[in-house]
């Protein structure tokens, strides 16, 4: 769906990740990676699985695999969410999560929609709890995103104790 992708002048400097262990995204020395990388969308005739693939990804009790990562534009809601992870039984503990950053100018190959663009233009409908958290400020990729572009990892503890330590930009931090 080539006519909803963000260019890079579109995205913000830096979008957040939540990674947290019972997430369907993985995250190693290659990056992270969607449980789908091989489902592909073209421009036409597949609107109907697009638009299913991005309601399974903010379904919550979807355990479905799912070609998409999604994003925080905004770091403080990140960190927020985050937070509650171990509220909503996500986590073990309350810092059993890992916050990364992502600088979207490296992103030059990577699919990334806007979910509000995908919510107000396609047509697609997630759930009312999800729309009501992430509409404003979400992001979501295809498959995966490199790890050079992973520009900051803290774990739930660093960010909850505010000791970061940074090779962003400083118009990231």
């Amino acid at each position: 769906m080539d006519q909803y992708r963000c260019q890079l002048w579109q995205l913000p400097r830096c979008l957040y990740r939540v990674q947290y262990p019972a997430s369907r995204t993985t995250h190693d020395s290659s990056g992270l990676k969607a449980q789908d990388t091989t489902s592909v969308y073209k421009k036409w005739g597949s609107d109907d699985e697009f638009m299913q693939a991005i309601r399974n990804l903010f379904t919550w009790a979807c355990k479905d695999s799912t070609p998409f990562i999604s994003f925080f534009s905004d770091e403080e809601h990140a960190i927020n969410w985050g937070c509650k992870l171990r509220d909503w039984d996500k986590c073990s503990s309350r810092d059993d999560w890992t916050l990364l950053t992502i600088y979207t100018q490296f992103l030059k190959s990577t699919y990334v929609y806007k979910l509000s663009t995908l919510i107000d233009y396609t047509g697609v409908r997630i759930p009312v709890p999800a729309e009501k958290s992430h509409k404003r400020g979400a992001y979501i990729c295809l498959h995966g995103i490199p790890t050079f572009a992973i520009v900051c990892v803290r774990n739930g503890s660093n960010v909850r104790a505010a000791r970061v330590v940074s090779y962003l930009p400083s118009s990231c931090q």
